[in-house]
């Protein structure tokens, strides 16, 4: 039978035993719903662009111009195609001394097509189909703390998964020599997997055990609308504006808690709580600004300003992250890319005596990779890293703000084939 969480609080709160469970499964519950809800540059998307951390909406004449400004596709040559994948992505999360003097450890792994682009001409124009999968968490988590005031063993299991996908096609024009136009519409589709058990033995040897499994899966679509403009020779500026819009959204999380046969005041809890939803995440309007300046043959430089808008309905602030490339190609079968960029989180600072705040960690990432061409084809292999410090609320109800920091490491592979 299915009870309601109004009930399932009355029953939990009936012990410090209750409470104390009860904290740990709704709180640490929303922190792992959503992968990253506060940062919108998690992943560095395709080929050229992830080399040079994702300064390319002035340039854009590659299959993921497609998803940075399609207005850039119109100076593809011929037709093309290309693929990235992420041989290897880490990224680690943790507080410091959370639980019982202890650093709770969050670890995320994957290995992921991350961008699968093509362009061919059409009319007076380009056309381009794209893939790509700008976020994504895979975490498998087993931890233990020990010695948690009167809790003897803590035990969390955690399988958590959330994948965020773009898939659409592409139109770019030339209006005139140094001016075109493009969009691109994506279907966005996002899925969530969370399975959540946690274990509590106590010093008098009663137990406590609790599972929580939430689903859920959204979609709606992502258009872009990009314009690029080349004034004089060797410079170039993009402008794209895009916002994601949700038409529909499911959710059910399913909670339930046993306790030991002892714990009389608890047993009605072996019943699970059911809730769903349909409510329809908010995504901010983002515009990017970019400029790229070709000093030499073999040397370009390129710089993008990211604009995200304020959500004030999910308290989400306004965010400008920049990054800047480089591209330097040593001879007809060598080039090297390097990029700096950040991404700035949406949430607020928090503060001093209050509880359930947001974590606030803004992040900053480098990139590079070494390219390798033939007369059609390239082959690229990089990396990115990028880390963060800042302060975090892990723990319900809990005021205490605790140090956190994240780090995230890809090893990346692309190739490109033109014909």
């Amino acid at each position: 039978m299915s009870i309601s969480i109004y009930k399932c609080k009355k029953i939990l709160f009936t012990s410090w035993r209750g409470a104390l469970l009860f904290a740990a499964i709704i709180t640490f519950l929303p922190g792992f719903s959503a992968a990253d809800e506060w940062h919108y540059k998690d992943v560095v998307v395709g080929d050229r662009a992830a080399g040079m951390g994702g300064a390319y909406s002035a340039i854009a004449d590659t299959p993921e111009g497609a998803y940075y400004n399609p207005a850039g596709i119109v100076y593809s040559v011929g037709r093309s195609l290309s693929v990235s994948v992420n041989a290897y992505r880490q990224s680690w999360t943790t507080y410091d001394s959370v639980l019982g003097g202890g650093d709770w450890n969050r670890k995320s792994s994957s290995l992921v097509p991350n961008f699968f682009g093509m362009i061919q001409p059409m009319g007076k124009g380009k056309i381009a189909f794209s893939y790509a999968v700008p976020d994504v968490i895979e975490e498998d988590q087993n931890q233990i703390f020990y010695n948690i005031n009167n809790i003897d063993t803590y035990v969390i299991n955690l399988s958590n998964l959330d994948k965020t996908y773009k898939l659409g096609p592409s139109y770019a024009q030339k209006l005139s020599d140094t001016l075109s136009v493009g969009a691109t519409l994506y279907l966005h589709y996002r899925q969530e997997k969370l399975v959540l058990n946690q274990y509590l033995l106590f010093n008098d040897t009663t137990y406590e055990w609790s599972n929580t499994n939430l689903r859920r899966t959204e979609y709606g679509v992502h258009p872009k609308v990009g314009f690029m403009w080349s004034p004089v020779d060797k410079m170039s500026f993009g402008l794209t504006i895009s916002k994601v819009e949700i038409f529909e959204s499911d959710a059910r999380t399913q909670s339930i808690v046993r306790t030991d046969s002892s714990l009389s005041s608890l047993t009605d809890t072996a019943d699970p709580t059911i809730t769903t939803s349909d409510d329809e995440r908010k995504y901010p309007l983002s515009v990017s600004l970019g400029s790229a300046w070709f000093p030499s043959e073999s040397l370009l430089l390129s710089c993008d300003l990211d604009y995200f808008a304020k959500i004030s309905s999910q308290n989400r602030q306004d965010v400008l992250n920049f990054s800047i490339g480089a591209e330097y190609y040593q001879s007809e079968k060598y080039a090297y890319r390097g990029g700096f960029y950040t991404n700035m989180t949406s949430s607020a600072d928090l503060t001093s005596g209050v509880a359930n705040q947001v974590d606030q960690v803004h992040m900053y990432g480098i990139a590079a990779s070494i390219v390798r061409f033939t007369r059609t084809t390239s082959m690229s292999f990089g990396f990115n890293y990028a880390f963060g410090k800042g302060d975090a609320q892990p723990i319900s109800n809990d005021t205490t703000i605790y140090d956190s920091k994240v780090e995230t490491l890809t090893l990346f592979m692309s190739g490109a084939y033109s014909f």
